[in-house]
């Protein structure tokens, strides 16, 4: 009963367009060393407090999706625990070097409301992104189609049953532009989106409002965001309204995410981010595999392979590159002595030519002349 209230107490703001600085959220940080995560009930975005042991008993797993979901829909759960200073935590499994990851959750709630006074449905997601050195193919190929466009929900039961596709983002963390991608939500279902510093300043640093009209984003306005710092934790946040289908009972949806920005970057180098540089087509689904039911890591004949093929292929190009250089000089080469040798024909044409035209002209003219003197004589 108690647990019950105090919750009420807390998440009454839910109920207002205008949140006050009491309302608590579900945020998803990674360690420094990406190696772990923990879960907040806080504030945007304090990470502090001890409210999150009210609902730590159903907050028991996050799950883990790498790109090879977009090919099998293989994922890996990231199991919790209740930590003493607040929040909880889980350990990442064994990860694939310079690869995008989605970590996500799913809370439902269930009937939130004041008194005797009517009850909406209260769900919450949360998620974290780990990037790779190339952030747009990242954004096109990884998170945009995860967290927006696949049809398949990367939510597994949770989407299976009454519930629907949970409401869930993912942010870019690169830009401008600067854009925000969703999925559960229709296309003329208006979002409202805000992005805060994750360095404990709780700073609002800008806010988008609008519907996603079947693109599945929305754009932040670059001015409006200004400077977002190298290497800092940004998080955003999301909520939107709608009514169950069967029920009719209404629903209040919160999403959130947290991204590095510009990452992924050096710790030990002051915090400096790695140079961007293609990835070798990272989001190929021959690059991974998933054991159903477990374990995130690559088969053994999949990295032997993996790690033999790319330097192979390196090799391979460099010699068709070698190749083709030489190739190119001889066609050069053999083009200029030709264009030479026609170039001499045509010359020597020419001063045949010439030559023969004189030569007849000038007998024509002496044979033909006649001054006055010659012709007198001549008669």
């Amino acid at each position: 009963m108690m647990k019950s209230l105090f919750l009420s107490l807390t998440l009454l703001t839910f109920l207002t367009k205008k949140r006050s600085v009491q309302a608590h959220f579900l945020f998803t940080k990674l360690n420094e060393d990406e190696q772990g995560v923990k879960v907040f009930f806080s504030e945007p975005v304090a990470m502090e407090g001890q409210v999150i042991k009210y609902v730590a008993d159903r907050l028991d797993h996050l799950t883990m999706i790498a790109p090879s979901f977009k090919s099998n829909g293989d994922t890996h759960t990231i199991t919790l625990e209740l930590d003493d200073a607040g929040f909880v935590k889980g350990d990442l499994p064994e990860k694939l070097d310079n690869t995008p990851y989605f970590i996500t959750g799913f809370l439902d709630y269930g009937d939130f409301g004041e008194g005797d006074g009517p009850k909406v449905d209260l769900q919450y997601t949360f998620s974290s992104q780990i990037s790779s050195t190339n952030p747009s193919d990242d954004w096109a190929h990884f998170f945009h189609y995860v967290a927006g466009t696949d049809a398949k929900s990367p939510y597994g039961e949770d989407s299976d049953n009454d519930i629907g596709d949970p409401f869930a983002i993912a942010l870019n963390n690169y830009g401008p532009p600067t854009r925000v991608v969703m999925r559960g939500v229709s296309a003329d279902t208006p979002v409202h989106v805000c992005i805060y510093e994750g360095n404990g300043s709780n700073r609002e640093v800008g806010c988008v409002e609008g519907t996603h009209n079947r693109t599945h984003h929305l754009t932040f306005d670059a001015e409006a965001l200004g400077v977002l710092h190298p290497c800092e934790t940004y998080f955003a946040l999301a909520n939107t309204t709608g009514t169950d289908e069967v029920t009719g009972k209404g629903k209040h949806l919160w999403a959130s995410t947290s991204v590095t920005w510009n990452g992924p970057c050096n710790r030990k180098e002051g915090l400096a981010p790695k140079v961007h540089a293609p990835v070798p087509q990272w989001y190929e689904p021959t690059h991974f595999n998933f054991n159903r039911g477990g374990g995130c890591a690559h088969s053994s004949s999949n990295s032997s392979s993996t790690s033999v093929s790319t330097p192979s292929k390196s090799a391979t190009g460099t010699d068709e590159s070698g190749d083709s250089s030489v190739a190119m000089l001889l066609l050069f080469t053999g083009g200029l002595l030709a264009g030479m040798l026609v170039y001499h024909i045509l010359m020597q044409y020419v001063r045949c030519c010439n030559s023969q035209f004189k030569v007849v002209s000038t007998d024509e003219k002496t044979v033909d002349y006649r001054d006055d003197a010659s012709s007198s004589e001549m008669l």
